[in-house]
């Protein structure tokens, strides 16, 4: 498996959000928000074994006292999690491992992050980083808003409203 980069601006926005596992933080709309307000460069890539497309990545790249840094993403940017976006069957730590060598041996970075909402712990342990659990909330948009004030607790639809 091997990362390959796609161009942001040329990115086929339409191909990427058919993924049933994307969130607003991998849209283009917020790439560009990240963008501007943390000084960071878009990187799309797709994962491929051979011709055949695996799935794809997304993230950001800063670069701190002429360090490159790969974020996907990191604290502070009031994005939870970006990561990835992997075919039915596609395994996370080999993504993973893939990402690995992109960042070092393609963008020149000295480090990256990644939070992914689909990684287990002995994803990312096998592979020699430190994972981290937080917790974070999740609403499916494409509920009517009554099932979605319905799924809260009353102080929480209070706030809302």
């Amino acid at each position: 498996m091997k990362f390959h980069s796609i161009d942001f601006t040329a990115a086929d926005w339409k191909l990427l959000d058919q993924f049933a596992d994307r969130t607003v933080f991998q849209t283009r709309e917020w790439l560009q928000f990240v963008r501007e307000s943390q000084n960071a460069t878009p990187v799309l890539a797709e994962l491929r074994d051979g011709s055949q497309v695996l799935g794809y990545f997304t993230g950001l790249m800063i670069s701190k006292f002429g360090v490159k840094v790969l974020g996907s993403s990191f604290p502070g940017w009031t994005t939870p999690y970006i990561g990835f976006n992997l075919k039915p069957g596609v395994s996370a730590r080999s993504a993973l491992e893939a990402l690995e060598r992109f960042a070092w041996d393609d963008l020149k970075c000295l480090h990256m992050e990644v939070s992914d909402a689909y990684f287990s712990f002995e994803d990312g342990e096998g592979l020699g980083f430190q994972p981290e659990h937080y917790g974070s909330y999740r609403s499916d948009l494409t509920k009517s808003e009554d099932e979605l004030f319905s799924s809260m607790e009353s102080a929480c639809r209070r706030c809302v409203r």
